[in-house]
């Protein structure tokens, strides 16, 4: 998501569009506390699969929306809103699925996107 403004500038030649629609979809990251209100009322395996869902058909469709400010908009919004339930999710997963290890692996988790950047720039260069 932190490319969204050069992604979107292939398609959308209007700077200050860009720079609100990221400006709102920061703040559809701070909605994350819908994410755990849907967690504490339905199961994790529910809540975690919506937003999975979610983001992959987010992933497939952004692509096409590159061309249509409305579209590109609503992608860019839920996808920080989608980002910001991984960072409210995985912890109490992470507690519910391996108890006191929990903060072990959450550790673990937090390591793999600085590792998976590092290697993409790598295969990029």
């Amino acid at each position: 998501m932190s490319t969204f403004k050069t992604f979107g500038q292939e398609g959308i030649k209007d700077d200050s569009f860009l720079t609100a629609t990221g400006a709102i979809a920061s703040v559809m990251g701070g909605l994350r506390w819908v994410w755990s209100y849907m967690y504490d009322k339905t199961s994790f395996k529910l809540t975690y699969g919506v937003l999975l869902v979610l983001q992959i058909v987010l992933s497939g469709v952004i692509s096409f929306t590159n061309s249509s400010k409305p579209a590109y908009f609503i992608c860019v919004c839920l996808s920080l809103f989608c980002e910001g339930g991984h960072f409210t999710l995985s912890p109490a997963i992470m507690r519910t699925i391996f108890g006191k290890k929990a903060s072990d692996v959450y550790g673990v988790l937090l390591i793999y996107p600085g590792v998976a950047n590092i290697i993409s720039s790598i295969l990029v260069n």
